[in-house]
């Protein structure tokens, strides 16, 4: 693959990252499709947030066709993987594992010491192989604020939810767990 960085306010970069997105969408289940307007404002709001990068992976061949694409933000010394997307027909070379590493070896290089990859798998081969490469879970750091009565009443009936939406990572594991039980999983 030819690895490069794009610039998600381009109109024609989106409209190309939009088809891979639509053909990960279709294949994986996970999410929903977009137009490809829908599709050009998200990435135009993403230009704009500061320490993000988007990397892609083409083809090494004439059409040099996009594979896949990377959503990652750079926060102090920990680099969050936010999306990953590649296209069903595009998979034979494996350009989510390359660009993954391109960008942990991009990111390491310039101090980054954590990683984090935003969503947790419930495959635990899955999350043992991310932690394997470094991806060990931190906090995403922000700044939370609940209008009374929501915080107290998260507070008092669903403490798990609301230690997770204030950044307490063990919650997460106890939540996700508390989450099965509940739905009767």
């Amino acid at each position: 693959h030819a690895y490069a960085v794009l610039d998600p306010a381009d109109p024609a970069a989106a409209a190309e990252a939009c088809q891979v997105w639509n053909s990960h969408v279709e294949r994986t289940g996970w999410n929903k499709p977009m137009s490809v307007e829908e599709f050009r404002a998200s990435w135009t709001e993403l230009a704009d947030c500061p320490g993000t990068t988007v990397l892609t992976a083409r083809e090494r061949t004439e059409s040099g066709s996009l594979c896949a694409w990377l959503i990652a933000r750079v926060i102090d010394d920990t680099a969050f993987i936010d999306t990953l997307a590649s296209h069903s027909d595009r998979l034979a070379n494996a350009p989510n594992d390359g660009l993954v590493f391109l960008y942990l070896t991009s990111a390491d290089k310039v101090g980054v010491r954590h990683a984090h990859y935003a969503l947790k798998s419930s495959i635990g081969s899955l999350e043992s192989f991310k932690q394997a490469l470094g991806f060990v879970p931190r906090p995403f750091p922000a700044r939370l604020h609940l209008r009374w009565p929501v915080g107290p009443l998260l507070r008092a009936f669903r403490p798990a939810i609301y230690r997770r939406l204030c950044g307490d990572p063990p919650s997460v594991a106890r939540e996700s767990t508390n989450a099965s039980t509940e739905m009767g999983q």
